[in-house]
């Protein structure tokens, strides 16, 4: 399984806040304040379950946020190119939830007692012109997915389903995993990415009997 972030530099309000400044842009180039982190949570738990899990921690939004879709495409090439094994690439982001004014709004669940972000599964097609026309059966296995996460009710919102490919041409189990919300805060976010790597496993150990 690859992790990577086309997105690296999302990031969560600190652990404690109830609110977010006027100004804030939601981004920070310090790891543990972002998807970054959130997505070693993810890697963690797949590792404890014996999948071989390669993390590339790169914020390709870093430098130029317009290339980012193409840096990670071309270092998720490479990485293909140098580990063939690979069968699963899940880009982990982290979503943008606004009110009708405008308003960051947090996505929030309670498993298990504890208080989660929710998590959305993104799949991309090829109805904006790239060439992705195996895209249903990346569709196929997101649904899957998603139905191993549905064991958790209201940790899931429903698959978001876009014209544009968002690199998943590159393997039939490539997804964009969108984890919480910018109001969300950063524990909120490592809590989902716990249960949602938790469902991933079942996934994972189901497709491979």
């Amino acid at each position: 399984v690859l992790l990577l972030h086309t997105h690296g530099t999302e990031a969560y309000l600190p652990d404690g806040a109830a609110h977010y400044e006027k100004d804030e842009d939601f981004r920070s180039d310090k790891e543990e304040e972002t998807v970054v982190a959130v997505g070693a949570v993810f890697a963690k738990v797949l590792r404890e379950a014996g999948i071989e899990v390669y993390h590339d921690r790169t914020m390709y939004d870093a430098a130029n946020f317009e290339n980012a879709y193409t840096a990670a495409r071309e270092a998720a090439k490479r990485h293909i190119a140098e580990k063939p094994q690979i069968r699963y690439i899940i880009d982990i982001h982290r979503d943008a939830v606004t009110d009708k004014d405008g308003n960051a709004c947090k996505t929030l669940c309670r498993v298990n007692g504890e208080e989660s972000a929710q998590v959305m599964l993104v799949v991309g097609t090829n109805e904006a012109g790239a060439a992705h026309q195996a895209w249903r059966e990346n569709f196929c296995v997101a649904s899957k997915y998603q139905r191993a996460l549905n064991e958790y009710p209201t940790l899931a919102r429903p698959i978001y389903l876009r014209k544009a490919s968002y690199n998943q041409q590159l393997c039939k189990g490539a997804m964009l995993l969108e984890i919480g919300s910018a109001a969300n805060t950063i524990g909120e976010a490592k809590t989902a990415a716990r249960y949602a790597a938790e469902c991933f496993v079942k996934l994972y150990q189901g497709l491979k009997q």
